[in-house]
């Protein structure tokens, strides 16, 4: 999965309110891929379950590569 650099310089700049901390914006981003799991794991019946965690990696790889751009472009 790839995370593209411009979008997380737009979520970073939305993410952000006037005030907003560096750390409540990287909580929001943390709380959306859950957010986001929670769904897919609602979405899948016990048979897909295997093959769905097979993606966990992947999903946590490309939280901690979207979080890192988004706390770059924040600074």
């Amino acid at each position: 999965m790839r995370v593209s650099y411009v979008s997380c310089q737009r979520t970073s700049a939305a993410g952000a309110p006037p005030g907003g901390s560096l750390d409540d914006m990287l909580t929001a981003i943390r709380l959306g891929f859950r957010v986001l799991w929670a769904g897919l794991i609602r979405s899948v019946d016990a048979a897909d379950a295997p093959r769905l965690l097979s993606y966990a990696e992947e999903v946590l790889k490309t939280l901690e590569e979207y979080s890192s751009y988004a706390q770059r472009a924040y600074l």
